[in-house]
């Protein structure tokens, strides 16, 4: 005799609930604790006396401290069911706006090159300009973090792939300072599947290449 899955599935839409709960209270506390932080080393930080040795200490702890803040905000989003509005895209524009996006991001300094090889008349998806910005420029950052500033190599490439996705290919090539942020990549990855495509990871001696697939609309 079949068992009903009603009350199975209930209880698991209780329980993720219950967590996604637990998580949105946890991240505003978080903030609130940040914010602080942030204030008062933005105050120590405008004084001038200062010596060397302690302002590079300050400086230390307010990037892990900006850093955290927006680890926090991207656990906020992964438990949260994020709102999007789904439009027929142009997925090069899409990282055209990423890209200048980037420009305001110390992660990734000027030195690094990078190089765009974006496919002419490629078709359209169907997505979330917003959250799919988010994604590339995510994934460009943590390109960029994982290279040494001296010789990296940012690579974006987008193709027709067997006339039913696009494909993205995301490069970073150069001397390796850590590897991506595991975090990032999994927050990506479940926008990407929210859209009914796929992102993999390619490790090569002198890069890793995530490659991600959209369905054409």
């Amino acid at each position: 005799m079949q068992k009903d899955a009603g009350p199975l599935r209930e209880s698991q839409a209780e329980k993720i609930a219950a967590i996604r709960e637990f998580a949105v209270g946890l991240t505003d506390e978080m903030n609130n604790l940040l914010i602080v932080i942030s204030g008062r080393l933005k105050i120590l930080l405008e004084q001038k006396t200062i010596d060397k040795d302690a302002r590079e200490s300050l400086d230390l702890i307010s990037n892990c401290t900006n850093r955290l803040s927006v680890i926090v905000n991207r656990v906020l989003k992964f438990a949260m069911n994020m709102p999007h509005q789904l439009e027929n895209l142009n997925i090069n524009e899409v990282i055209e706006n990423a890209c200048t996006l980037l420009a305001y991001y110390k992660e990734c300094p000027a030195s690094i090159i990078i190089e765009k090889d974006l496919a002419k008349d490629i078709p359209a998806i169907k997505s979330d300009f917003n959250q799919l910005q988010e994604v590339f420029l995510d994934l460009f950052l943590s390109a960029c973090q994982a290279m040494t500033a001296e010789d990296g190599r940012l690579i974006i490439k987008t193709s027709n792939f067997q006339n039913r996705y696009i494909e993205v290919r995301i490069s970073d090539m150069g001397a390796k300072k850590k590897e991506r942020m595991g975090f990032d990549l999994l927050i990506c990855r479940k926008i990407i599947n929210n859209y009914n495509g796929s992102m993999e990871i390619e490790k090569q001696d002198c890069g890793t290449t995530v490659i991600i697939k959209l369905p054409f609309v």
